[in-house]
This record gives C-alpha cells, structure tokens and sequence, in this order.
C-alpha cells in the first residue's frame, strides 16, 4: 500500500513541477494524507513539500517509508506547536510583528528573484570587450620574483650602525665573483639560509615595502645593493621573474560576459524596485519622527550608562 501511495504522491509532484510555482491554495478536495494532534497533512501539501526538495531528497523520502512517516509527523508537530503557541500566548505581539516582518522580507526576496531570472540580457560581447580593456589589472597576474639572499639580523639603530660593515664586507665579496649560495648558507640569519640563500617566489606583501621595491627594481640575476629594513640588512638577488603578460581576452571573455550578465540582472532588479517604490514617494512625517528622537535622546541621557 505505501508503494502505491508513494507511486501516486511522486506522479503528482512530477505533474506539478512542470506547473507554475504559484500554485493554488491547499482546497478541502484535496485527499487526506494523515491526521493527529488536531492537525491534518493532505496530498496536495505533500506535493507542495516535494517541490522544494531536490532530485536526491525525494528519491530518498518516496523509497523509504520511515523517511516519509517521519516528513509526515514533522509537518503535524508545525501545525500542532502553532495552536500550543496560541493557547499559551507565546504568540504575542512582538513575535506576530517578527513573524508578518520576515513573512513580507520573504515576498519581497522571492519577487525580487523572479525579477533577476526573468532579466533580459542583451548580447555582451562588445561590453566585454570594452571591461576587459578597462581593467587590464584584473586580467594580469600579480608580478611574482623568485629571490635569492643574504640577510643579517640588525632590529635597532645601534645593531644596524655595528653590523654594517659586515654586510659591506659581503656585498664586495658577491661583486668580486663570490658564490651567493655559499656565502647565504654560511651567513644568512633567516630560513634562506638552508637553500643557499633561494626563499622562492615572493609577491608585493610578502616582504616589507622596502625589500620588495628593492627586488622589483633589479634585472635577473642583478644583485642589488644592501637594502635596509627593520629587520636588518640584506643583499638581493632577483633570480627570476614570473609571468606577467596578459590573459587573451578569448581566455577572459566567458568569466567577462558571466559578470556583466549578473550585473544587468542585479540593475534590472533594482530598476523594478524604484518602478514599483519609488523612494521620492516617501514621506517622512517630520515632527513625529522628531518627537520620538527627543523621547529616545532622553531616555539614553538619563540613563545610569550615562554618568
């Protein structure tokens, strides 16, 4: 018997899933599904619940009876709570006034979304190509620098003053035909220090400003002069840079066409808004709002928190 339940609530969900979304009230033709603690689950809201599940959900509530006795019994506590909230007054104003504010908020969002799907967007080509050549810096990849160095811890003027010298005494070994990796492995004070000065590919924030600008400036396989931070001293060596040309617009034009198209839908949705409430119909009673923000600024005045 529930596989021919089943069978018949699924048909009818299928028929009413290529019908529109506004659907007409629950009528007292509907057949009775399930009744108990003074409440009654008819078909029609059975179909109504299947509508908003997905594919998965309801293969798994029409396959498996405890599933569907348990969607069934959830649906009479809902209406039993209402009739207890009733009877014991938890209904009272405030919760009605929370309860009329999220049902309108609920309208208005679901109205607002038929307006997006339902946007006309014209063809974007053009447009995209347009933005793409506006925004050259969305389509280019933030400059990378792998980087090789040497540095010397010195956080205070006096550090810097007393180890300076040491850092000059390297820089002219380097200049000289020194080998960078030995000399980093033997007296580089950072992590560098155990690949041979090699800290990989850095971007602009990794490092302080002064050490990027540095590094952003030399040519490949330059060797900068000491560049000093707060951390101390340090010799730059720009080992490589990465990518930066542009990405072909042919690339970007899908992603492109995809934002400009939700942007067309999010305008047309605002344009229903002010054709539907224009905000210059608004009239804003002056004197009473004045008279509450009196009441309000003396209340908050002669509050205790304000002593």
């Amino acid at each position: 018997m529930y596989k021919a339940l089943a069978a018949s609530v699924l048909l009818a969900s299928l028929v009413a899933c290529n019908q529109p979304t506004e659907s007409a009230p629950a009528s007292d033709s509907s057949p009775l599904l399930a009744s108990a603690f003074g409440g009654q689950v008819t078909l029609q809201q059975i179909e109504r619940e299947l509508r908003h599940m997905n594919a998965e959900q309801r293969s798994r509530l029409l396959s498996d009876p405890a599933e569907f006795k348990k969607l069934v019994g959830v649906m009479l506590f809902q209406q039993r709570a209402v009739k207890v909230a009733e009877e014991t007054g938890v209904l009272d104003d405030e919760y009605r006034f929370i309860l009329e504010r999220d049902r309108q908020r609920s309208i208005a969002r679901r109205l607002a979304s038929d307006q997006y799907e339902a946007a006309q967007v014209p063809d974007l080509e053009e447009e995209a190509l347009a933005y793409y050549h506006e925004n050259p810096q969305l389509f280019t990849p933030t400059p990378r620098l792998s980087i090789s160095h040497i540095q010397l811890n010195a956080p205070t003027p006096e550090d810097k003053a007393r180890r300076k010298p040491e850092a000059e005494k390297l820089l002219k070994q380097i200049r000289e035909g020194a080998d960078f990796g030995r000399l980093a492995t033997d007296h580089s004070e950072d992590f560098g220090r155990y690949s041979a000065g090699d800290i990989g590919f850095i971007k602009k924030g990794d490092m302080v400003d002064e050490f990027w600008d540095a590094a952003y400036a030399l040519e490949e396989g330059q060797i900068s002069d000491l560049v000093e931070t707060r951390v101390g001293w340090h010799i730059i060596r720009l080992d490589k840079r990465g990518p930066s040309s542009r990405t072909p617009f042919e690339q970007a034009k899908d992603a492109i066409i995809a934002r400009l198209e939700e942007e067309h839908k999010k305008k047309a949705v605002e344009d229903w808004v002010l054709r539907v409430a224009p905000p210059d119909d608004v009239e804003i009673q002056q004197d009473t709002l004045d008279q509450w923000w009196n009441r309000r600024y003396e209340a908050l005045r002669d509050s205790p928190k304000a002593e």
